[in-house]
């Protein structure tokens, strides 16, 4: 083995990944979650982190190299909810890790720290608080909370990335991830044959595929000069519209038929978004390259196995 690992919310959509991808480097991997890992290769902490007491008993007489923080409450949850487990949760997770701590803590943030993002945006933009959501809020303060502990943890490597908008099928069809854009347009595509956006088609977004996310968390790992905040994205931005035209172009390949786009009229408010990553790409190289059509059809594939 390579190396022992945490990882909180490996359940999750990102989660399936990101374990999956540490299983294959060869490293042993355990989840702490509320619930049990699927996969018998994936040993299994049952503890909220949410409940600090419970956290603590857990993790008392346990060591991990590397501790991945990835679990957390979405943006479709309410603000109290939001605070408790994003906010509460990371500080519960640190606190119980401090009289053993690992080696590496990697924290997945979200490029929603920074709050409406317009423009170029590097890791020295200065999130606009007052136009944040409080899911971006919640992470940013999680974030400062991690990179600012004591000398104490002057030995653990801190390392916090800001993801941008991730993409890519679900390691299985329970998880909770329909909501997000492209996850959304390639069910609405499956259910109805057709889309439906609901955002304004020139919007722009960085997206980048959850096998890139992978890369570089494998490569924080094994790369002891990665401390501190990055922004993790492609670099690219990229309309609505276009990622509805490579869902429409997937399904037409997979189905043989037309689907049918509907837009609306308004005209979006963000004009040249350009994510800035040039800080992490000058450390590690990912792919950055788009796999929107083959993701989609991937969906498909994993929606056909849902029984009505």
């Amino acid at each position: 083995m390579r190396g022992k690992v945490l990882i909180t919310g490996g359940t999750g959509y990102v989660g399936g990944w990101v374990v999956q991808s540490l299983l294959n480097a060869g490293y042993e991997v355990t989840n702490l979650g509320r619930k049990a890992h699927s996969n018998p290769n994936v040993e299994s902490m049952i503890a909220c982190i949410t409940d600090r007491e419970a956290l603590q008993e857990a993790l008392s007489n346990q060591y991990f190299d590397t501790v991945l923080h990835l679990a957390a409450a979405n943006q479709l949850a309410d603000e109290e909810t939001i605070e408790l487990v994003n906010v509460k949760g990371t500080q519960n997770l640190i606190v119980a890790l401090q009289r053993a701590k690992p080696k590496l803590f990697i924290y997945l943030s979200t490029i929603k720290v920074y709050g409406p993002v317009n423009g170029r945006i590097t890791e020295h933009s200065v999130p606009n608080l007052i136009g944040s959501s409080s899911y971006g809020r919640s992470k940013l303060a999680a974030e400062k909370y991690l990179l600012g502990l004591p000398v104490e943890w002057d030995n653990t490597r801190k390392v916090s990335l800001r993801l941008s908008n991730v993409y890519g099928a679900p390691k299985n069809a329970d998880v909770d991830a329909w909501h997000l854009l492209f996850n959304n347009l390639s069910h609405g595509a499956f259910a109805r044959g057709e889309i439906i956006l609901k955002s304004p088609p020139d919007t722009q977004l960085d997206m980048i595929w959850l096998g890139s996310v992978c890369q570089v968390i494998l490569k924080a790992i094994s790369n002891n000069s990665i401390t501190g905040i990055y922004n993790l994205g492609s670099g690219t931005s990229v309309t609505i519209s276009k990622v509805a035209e490579a869902v429409a172009s997937a399904y037409q390949g997979y189905f043989g038929k037309e689907l049918t786009i509907n837009m609306p009229e308004t005209v979006g408010n963000i004009v040249g978004l350009k994510f800035d990553c040039g800080k992490l790409q000058s450390q590690v190289s990912y792919d950055t390259h788009p796999y929107f059509e083959s993701q989609v059809i991937e969906i498909f594939k994993l929606l056909t196995t849902i029984k009505p």
